[in-house]
Protein backbone atom coordinates (compact mmCIF):
# COMPACT_ATOMS: atom_id res chain seq x y z
CA UNK A 1 0.00 0.00 0.00
CA UNK A 2 1.54 3.34 -1.10
CA UNK A 3 1.50 5.97 2.24
CA UNK A 4 0.28 9.47 1.06
CA UNK A 5 2.86 11.33 1.03
CA UNK A 6 4.26 8.78 -1.57
CA UNK A 7 1.12 9.44 -3.53
CA UNK A 8 1.77 13.56 -2.95
CA UNK A 9 5.80 13.09 -4.15
CA UNK A 10 3.93 10.96 -7.38
CA UNK A 11 1.47 13.05 -7.99
CA UNK A 12 4.16 16.27 -7.89
CA UNK A 13 6.31 14.66 -10.43
CA UNK A 14 4.15 13.77 -12.73
CA UNK A 15 1.98 17.09 -12.86
CA UNK A 16 5.70 18.72 -13.34
CA UNK A 17 6.70 16.37 -16.31
CA UNK A 18 3.40 16.96 -17.69
CA UNK A 19 3.70 20.59 -17.59
CA UNK A 20 7.18 20.58 -19.17
CA UNK A 21 6.28 18.56 -21.80
CA UNK A 22 3.46 20.40 -22.76
CA UNK A 23 5.79 23.01 -24.01
CA UNK A 24 7.18 20.99 -26.76
CA UNK A 25 3.94 21.06 -28.47
CA UNK A 26 3.99 22.79 -32.27
CA UNK A 27 0.64 24.53 -30.85
CA UNK A 28 1.05 26.90 -28.46
CA UNK A 29 -2.20 28.88 -27.49
CA UNK A 30 -0.64 30.45 -24.17
CA UNK A 31 1.58 33.61 -24.01
CA UNK A 32 5.44 32.48 -24.59
CA UNK A 33 5.81 33.78 -20.65
CA UNK A 34 3.74 30.61 -19.49
CA UNK A 35 6.28 28.12 -21.16
CA UNK A 36 8.87 29.74 -19.01
CA UNK A 37 7.05 29.80 -16.26
CA UNK A 38 5.93 25.39 -17.00
CA UNK A 39 9.49 25.02 -17.17
CA UNK A 40 10.24 27.18 -13.51
CA UNK A 41 7.57 24.91 -11.96
CA UNK A 42 9.00 21.67 -13.16
CA UNK A 43 12.28 22.57 -12.08
CA UNK A 44 11.08 23.55 -8.67
CA UNK A 45 8.71 20.44 -8.82
CA UNK A 46 11.67 18.54 -8.74
CA UNK A 47 13.85 20.31 -6.47
CA UNK A 48 10.74 19.82 -4.23
CA UNK A 49 10.72 16.28 -4.26
CA UNK A 50 14.34 15.32 -4.21
CA UNK A 51 14.87 17.57 -0.86
CA UNK A 52 11.57 15.82 0.49
CA UNK A 53 13.29 12.48 -0.32
CA UNK A 54 16.93 13.59 1.50
CA UNK A 55 14.80 15.47 4.32
CA UNK A 56 12.91 11.62 4.87
CA UNK A 57 15.85 9.29 4.33
CA UNK A 58 19.62 11.37 5.54
CA UNK A 59 19.49 12.09 9.31
CA UNK A 60 20.77 16.28 9.73
CA UNK A 61 21.58 18.30 12.75
CA UNK A 62 18.82 20.23 13.68
CA UNK A 63 20.34 23.58 12.12
CA UNK A 64 20.39 21.42 8.90
CA UNK A 65 17.60 20.13 9.09
CA UNK A 66 15.67 23.47 9.03
CA UNK A 67 18.06 25.15 6.30
CA UNK A 68 16.93 22.26 3.80
CA UNK A 69 13.33 22.18 5.14
CA UNK A 70 12.67 25.51 4.31
CA UNK A 71 14.83 25.28 0.97
CA UNK A 72 11.67 22.94 0.38
CA UNK A 73 9.65 25.37 1.02
CA UNK A 74 10.93 28.16 -1.05
CA UNK A 75 10.41 25.58 -3.88
CA UNK A 76 7.00 24.80 -3.43
CA UNK A 77 6.34 28.14 -3.37
CA UNK A 78 7.70 28.75 -6.50
CA UNK A 79 6.58 26.23 -8.22
CA UNK A 80 2.51 27.32 -6.84
CA UNK A 81 3.26 30.95 -7.18
CA UNK A 82 3.61 30.28 -10.72
CA UNK A 83 0.85 27.55 -11.48
CA UNK A 84 -1.35 30.27 -9.56
CA UNK A 85 0.32 33.57 -11.73
CA UNK A 86 -1.08 31.05 -15.17
CA UNK A 87 -4.66 31.15 -13.97
CA UNK A 88 -5.13 34.33 -12.10
CA UNK A 89 -3.65 36.02 -14.72
CA UNK A 90 -6.27 34.97 -17.03
CA UNK A 91 -3.76 33.87 -19.35
CA UNK A 92 -5.62 30.09 -18.68
CA UNK A 93 -8.76 31.41 -19.89
CA UNK A 94 -6.90 33.04 -23.11
CA UNK A 95 -5.55 30.47 -24.23
CA UNK A 96 -8.49 27.88 -23.73
CA UNK A 97 -10.39 30.30 -25.97
CA UNK A 98 -7.76 30.68 -28.10
CA UNK A 99 -7.41 26.45 -28.12
CA UNK A 100 -11.47 26.26 -28.76
CA UNK A 101 -11.24 28.95 -31.75
CA UNK A 102 -8.55 27.08 -33.33
CA UNK A 103 -9.99 23.82 -33.22
CA UNK A 104 -13.84 25.33 -34.56
CA UNK A 105 -11.12 26.65 -37.53
CA UNK A 106 -10.28 23.54 -38.19
CA UNK A 107 -13.15 21.45 -37.99
CA UNK A 108 -14.48 23.99 -40.32
CA UNK A 109 -12.53 24.20 -43.08
CA UNK A 110 -12.32 20.77 -43.33
CA UNK A 111 -14.34 19.49 -46.62
CA UNK A 112 -16.92 17.26 -45.18
CA UNK A 113 -17.51 14.23 -47.25
CA UNK A 114 -20.94 11.86 -47.21
CA UNK A 115 -21.28 8.09 -47.20
CA UNK A 116 -23.88 6.26 -48.53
Amino acid sequence: MLSTETLFRAIIVVGGLLLASSTLSKRWFYAEWVKIAFWIAFVAAIFDVTLAFVLTHVAFSDAVFWRIRTGKSICTGIGVGMLLLFFLSGEAVRGYHRWREHRKDSHASRPQTHKT
